[in-house]
């Protein structure tokens, strides 16, 4: 995990990257919680923050 000016960049298995921007994360730890609605979450939210 890498943290820059207004985004955190998540380093996850694989070779998957995620940049997800601070006003979306709750808490930052060895984890991360992400301040999304999980009940009938849509994956492609989640998804809209990996980079290819």
């Amino acid at each position: 995990m890498k943290e820059i000016k207004d985004t955190i960049i998540i380093f996850a298995h694989g070779n998957d990257r995620y940049d997800v921007p601070k006003s979306k994360i709750i808490e930052v730890g060895l984890n991360f919680i992400l301040g999304l609605d999980w009940i009938g979450l849509d994956w492609s939210l989640l998804y809209a923050f990996k980079v290819t």
